[in-house]
């Protein structure tokens, strides 16, 4: 439960940063890099070199020339074709004068990257480097969210297409006693320990804290507001017959006030 509100106030905080840089003329894109695979490889051999190559390509000219800064998440699934996927999902601020075909362009020194660190992780140029636009839709708010909620919580529609797991599901597995589930926990676990989940440049960064500040700020002004309705006598028996009865109407009151759920 406290790791669920933890992702929710990312979202809520990623979300709040996207919108506010599109508010400001920024222009994003959303980047999913990955690189080459196998089963029987380990998770910290692949996301190692996942790791080390983003921080190749940040360091490279060329995404230096293109980008003002991103937001990123080690996304990571794993199937019994291929194993552990780790993989990039980033949502990435482009230069002035800059557009997102020249940061799909940059395919070859996504992989030129990889090879630097780990040759044998080199992927293809079809699979290792994917990148769309981020253009509003249904206003700034709803785009913003969106976007963070597909950035905290990336890939788990796409993983289950193609017959992946993502880690949810390992940990429901685990949790039922499933053995080869508890191993491939054991394993993340040991290899994310200490890690930061969502990694902002010092560009971003700074809208972030923007961000956080007008939240704070928000949160502020509706800690005034006062909520009411009306239950019958029964309604009111009915609700508080069942154990989630009180809760659905706790979660009603915060949707009412504007609080997340």
């Amino acid at each position: 439960m406290c790791a669920t509100i933890e992702w929710r106030e990312r979202c809520e905080t990623l979300g709040a940063t996207v919108t506010d840089l599109r508010a400001g003329g920024a222009v994003l894109a959303l980047v999913t890099a990955t690189v080459r695979h196998a089963r029987g490889q380990s998770l910290a051999d692949v996301a190692e070199a996942v790791c080390d190559a983003w921080r190749a390509m940040g360091a490279s000219r060329p995404w230096r020339e293109a980008t003002r800064g991103a937001v990123r998440r080690i996304e990571v699934t794993w199937s019994t074709a291929h194993g552990w996927h780790p993989h990039v999902h980033a949502v990435v601020e482009l230069s002035g004068g800059h557009t997102v075909a020249d940061l799909a362009n940059l395919s070859h020194a996504w992989r030129d990257a990889v090879a630097r660190v780990s040759r044998p992780h080199r992927p293809s140029v079809a699979h290792g480097w994917h990148v769309t636009a981020v253009r509003e839709s249904r206003g700034g708010r709803y785009l913003g969210d969106a976007l963070g909620a597909e950035l905290a919580d990336s890939g788990r529609k796409a993983a289950r297409a193609s017959g992946s797991l993502v880690l949810a599901d390992v940990a429901r597995l685990a949790a039922r006693g499933d053995g080869q589930a508890r191993a491939l926990w054991a394993e993340y676990a040991r290899w994310s320990h200490g890690r930061r989940a969502l990694v902002y440049s010092r560009t971003v960064a700074r809208a972030r804290e923007r961000a956080e500040r007008r939240l704070a700020r928000e949160e502020r002004e509706r800690a005034g507001q006062v909520v009411s309705f009306t239950l019958t006598e029964g309604s009111w028996s009915q609700v508080s017959r069942v154990p989630w009865g009180l809760r659905a109407v706790e979660l009603a009151l915060r949707r009412l006030a504007g609080y997340p759920p």
